[in-house]
């Protein structure tokens, strides 16, 4: 599956107002874009709106650093809108502005992530890691291409320093246990998965994409040791009820769990719903929905083709 690059606009939005003691209330170059305003629109997914406010807002602002960070927010509505090429530049002038940028190397990551760019990706992570050394994404999702690439050390060490910085976070410890199984040390697995499940909230979106994870490893699983299908659809649905069923990625595991389960008329129309947002992954889900209507379930290598 495939990353995301998740940037946590709280904490941008609380960079980007004055610095104590450095601008008072006469001077222009403080934002002009409410940070509520902005973070409203995204939490309600109007992404256009971000652009527009932020855009608004630049003009306004002459501060280096306040206005580089305006530019990541922005770029990041770019990217949720598909905009890549638009998201890139806003990126790349927030790093002209003040190289140190926060989210910005991060948000350059996943336009490279989105483009199937790994090297690229990685080193943008790398570089996001060394002026925001607890921007847990950037472990995490370094952490995924590592894995896909079978460099297995280096990904349970990202891992494991996401784990030590955020202990609660339970998609880290399903990638644990994934990484240990593709490196054939079967004996950590079941440890990770239950730390995994232990570390889950069940009302928290932000548990959404480890609940699809964890429920994706259950169900596709070439091990049957560690397949479950009752977990698997667990956390494959409440993911899909968390993303209130707009997130196709969400219900292509579901639909895995269900065939696992061997409910392959569910498996079936799930994937077909989830065809119909028209994944860049297409040719992968077909491929899938072909399985489940001829009653077979998914197995995944849980590495790059």
């Amino acid at each position: 599956m495939h990353p995301k690059c998740f940037l946590i606009f709280g904490t941008i939005l609380a960079l980007v107002g004055p610095a104590r003691g450095q601008h008072d209330s006469k001077q222009r170059n403080q934002p002009v874009a409410a940070p509520t305003a902005i973070s409203s629109a995204f939490k309600r997914e109007e992404y256009s709106l971000v652009i527009s406010i932020c855009s608004k807002a630049l003009p306004n602002i002459s501060d280096a650093r306040q206005r580089a960070l305006v530019l990541t927010y922005r770029a990041a509505a770019y990217r949720h809108l598909d905009q890549l090429e638009n998201a890139m530049r806003d990126d790349d002038q927030a790093l002209l502005l003040n190289p140190r940028t926060p989210f910005a190397h991060a948000g350059r990551a996943g336009i490279h992530d989105a483009r199937g760019e790994i090297d690229q990706s990685i080193a943008e992570y790398t570089a996001e890691i060394a002026v925001n050394p607890k921007y847990l994404p950037a472990y995490t999702n370094r952490g995924f291409w590592y894995r896909k690439r079978r460099e297995f050390d280096k990904a349970i060490a990202d891992f494991n320093t996401a784990t030590r910085l955020y202990p609660n976070d339970a998609a880290s410890y399903a990638e644990l246990a994934i990484v240990y199984y593709l490196k054939g040390e079967l004996e950590k697995v079941p440890a990770y998965l239950q730390q995994a499940s232990a570390k889950m909230h069940w009302s928290s979106t932000e548990d959404e994409g480890a609940m699809r994870l964890l429920g994706w490893f259950r169900a596709t699983c070439p091990d049957a040791r560690f397949r479950n299908c009752e977990e698997a659809v667990k956390w494959a649905r409440r993911s899909c009820e968390l993303a209130r069923w707009k997130e196709s990625a969400s219900m292509d595991s579901l639909a895995a769990a269900y065939a696992e389960c061997g409910d392959f008329d569910r498996a079936r129309k799930l994937e077909q719903q989830a065809l119909k947002t028209a994944p860049k992954d297409r040719a992968e889900r077909e491929k899938r929905l072909r399985l489940f209507q001829q009653h077979q379930p998914y197995r995944d290598t849980f590495l790059e083709p």
